[in-house]
């Protein structure tokens, strides 16, 4: 039996992943143009670039196609490009930056659906001759700061108007600065600019590496990085051990779950999943984002204490948003912060581990929830030892705003300002939202 250009490639891959560590890939469609190069490495940027922030829109509704059009919210690019933007990310966290990436690389089956509904040249490529995405040789960026928010630029990401261009004259000089401050970080590194998009940079010789229709869930499968990356191995867990997971969590009514995995017990950052049950099935909502964490890690599950800068191992319930303004949109319960309110962390006080007034304990030892810092300007209570409270076992373990990208907590789960708005959007009680902070060894170890 002949077998098909795609059945042959796929074959070639399944061969070849045994004996390397990168994603072997190739051009599928005869009728596109011949590559020059045959070959390729796509290498995931989340495991590349860690601290790399996912915004991946066209892996949620939040998009001009209002569909989610990625099965997995996963980023890839040829290895000369990943370990350039690695080396762009690295030089922007030295002045206090950070890259959001919107896109990277995208099947050619995606770039025929967008063909379809936007036939616009200076937008969108015209799938006959591919994007520069198709070949994994571009990528879809923006500037977020220390706390995770995105900085102004001329536009919305997928504004199709002159006003996105590169070089357009821009009133407000925030944005201004912002754009030309991404464009010589990433032209440093070896990226090229689009005229007509601020946000898109194509890599190098971008023509070398061949057009690709690889299913993203399919690569998701079977990535790795190339040798020498920052990787961190264990976070990503195998299909089997989430779903045994998420079964036991349904079994308790559970219908949303925050997954914050570190990779060992010491690390003071993790990896985030969000899962939601819809019409009986779990799914991936929100795309994956790193934690900050305790600065001593994760505790086992028991073994919180107070004071000990480890964030509480197990399963619990989210409880109350919080905040700053006098409402919020969330469906969560909702306290607005006022100047005298504190949470009691002092181990002999009768309130320990509640919310009161600053007049109304004794307590020696308390947090004050108006922080100058802003860093409960959005937040939620995690129901660490709220219940049967046990004095020392811990207290005021929130979800909340981190100080800077990569910068530990003292025990709580902290995301940047634009994620904590996100959840604040998403969480619903009647869902019964739920947070499973661990290691794979201590949450699924029990699962084979």
């Amino acid at each position: 039996m002949k077998l098909s250009g795609l059945s042959r490639v796929r074959c070639l891959v399944v061969t070849l992943m045994l004996v390397s560590l990168l994603v072997p890939v190739w051009a599928e469609t005869a009728a596109l143009p011949a590559a020059t190069s045959t070959t390729t490495g796509l290498v995931d940027l989340e495991r590349l670039i860690p601290d790399l922030d996912l915004d991946l829109r066209y892996a949620t509704t939040d998009n001009f196609t209002n569909h989610a059009v990625y099965p997995v919210a996963r980023a890839f690019l040829v290895e000369p490009a990943a370990r350039a933007l690695a080396a762009v990310q690295a030089d922007l966290r030295k002045d206090g930056y950070g890259l959001r990436v919107f896109d990277a690389y995208r099947p050619l089956a995606v770039q025929r659906k967008f063909w379809s509904l936007l036939p616009d040249p200076n937008y969108v490529a015209d799938p006959k001759t591919g994007s520069r995405h198709n070949r994994g040789a571009s990528v879809d960026v923006t500037l977020i700061d220390a706390h995770g928010n995105e900085c102004e630029m001329p536009t919305a990401f997928d504004d199709f108007s002159e006003k996105a261009g590169a070089f357009q004259p821009v009133a407000g000089v925030p944005a201004r600065m912002n754009r030309q401050r991404l464009q010589r970080a990433m032209t440093r590194h070896g990226f090229k600019i689009l005229k007509s998009e601020w946000w898109h940079f194509d890599f190098g010789e971008w023509k070398q590496h061949p057009l690709l229709d690889l299913d993203l869930d399919e690569l998701a499968a079977r990535a790795t990085t190339a040798p020498g990356g920052a990787v961190m191995k264990d976070w990503r867990l195998p299909d089997a051990d989430v779903q045994a997971f998420l079964k036991e969590c349904e079994t308790k009514g559970i219908g949303q779950l925050m997954l914050v995995v570190a990779e060992k017990e010491s690390d003071p950052v993790a990896m985030v999943q969000c899962f939601e049950k819809q019409n009986d099935v779990w799914v991936r909502s929100l795309t994956s984002r790193r934690a900050s964490i305790g600065r001593k890690g994760v505790a086992k599950p028991g073994e919180k204490r107070e004071g000990d800068g480890k964030s509480p191992g197990g399963l619990f319930k989210i409880g109350r948003a919080f905040g700053y303004a006098a409402s919020a949109t969330t469906k969560m319960p909702y306290i607005a912060l006022v100047e005298d309110d504190i949470w009691v962390d002092d181990p002999k006080a009768p309130d320990y581990n509640l919310l009161t007034k600053k007049a109304k304990t004794k307590a020696t030892s308390f947090e004050t929830m108006r922080r100058n810092d802003d860093l409960y300007k959005y937040g939620f209570v995690v129901e660490y030892n709220t219940e049967s409270i046990v004095p020392g076992h811990g207290s005021a373990i929130f979800i909340h705003i981190q100080s800077g990208i990569g910068k530990p907590t003292a025990g709580c789960v902290a995301f940047g300002e634009d994620r904590l708005k996100r959840l604040f959007s998403w969480l619903d009680p009647a869902k019964h939202p739920h947070i499973a902070i661990g290691t794979r060894e201590s949450l699924f170890l029990k699962h084979p």
